[in-house]
């Protein structure tokens, strides 16, 4: 992480615990941040809309309310990532690893059971994936799997019995959402424009209270 970035995630550091009054938003919007290491960073409310983020580290990353649309976060790593309402529109989520990850319950989908966790998405082709604890496969391979796989055994036999029919019931009530990459992507976009990360990002223009973004409508089909 180059000092441009860390100067900038203090400020929106200051930004959130002030309401605004103090520091300034992150504006990432068409930024290229791929490979980015942003471990453990709260971007709550950060516009990150047509970022370049693949390959970037964002394991632990607070991403609620933050704006990806049109993003690229292909190979990204958004693990154990807070995406409560998180506008992820249009965002390119090739190969991410979402493992235990908490959903903007649109494009990705969470939830917990007694033992495991659980997160739902679509690939590329609009096949749902599934991530139960550290394992990823589509719904379709995880409904072929029998008590004695080994991915069952490094749990409780008993326990997926009682809860994998539950959580296969809610998934085809709750789908995710498709994502959808548009001819242009927020990638090339990026290479194209090459637009530099703000190193001096303009403070605040009033005191006023920060304004809450509007977040995604949440569907349940």
């Amino acid at each position: 992480m180059n000092d441009e970035v860390k100067v900038q995630i203090k400020q929106h550091r200051l930004w959130l615990e002030s309401n605004g009054e103090e520091g300034a938003s992150v504006n990432w919007s068409e930024s290229n941040l791929s490979a980015a290491n942003l471990q453990n960073v709260d971007l709550k409310d950060a516009n990150l809309s047509a970022a370049n983020l693949q390959n970037a580290n964002l394991r632990s990353a607070n991403l609620s309310f933050a704006d990806l649309s049109d993003a690229d976060l292909s190979h990204a790593d958004l693990s154990y990532a807070n995406l409560s309402y998180a506008n992820l529109s249009h965002a390119d989520l090739s190969q991410v690893n979402l493992h235990f990850a908490i959903g903007n319950m649109r494009e990705v989908k969470s939830t917990h059971f007694e033992l495991f966790s659980a997160v739902w998405y679509c690939d590329a082709a609009g096949e749902i994936m599934v991530c139960i604890g550290c394992e990823r496969k589509s719904l379709k391979e995880w409904k072929t799997i029998d008590r004695d796989a080994a991915v069952v055994k490094k749990g409780d036999p008993e326990v997926w019995e009682r809860t994998i029919p539950i959580l296969w019931q809610l998934i085809e009530a709750s789908p995710p959402v498709p994502w959808k990459v548009e001819s242009e992507t927020a990638t090339a976009r990026a290479a194209a424009t090459k637009v530099p990360i703000n190193p001096s990002p303009s403070p605040s223009p009033s005191p006023s209270p920060r304004p809450r973004p509007r977040p995604p409508v949440l569907t349940t089909k």
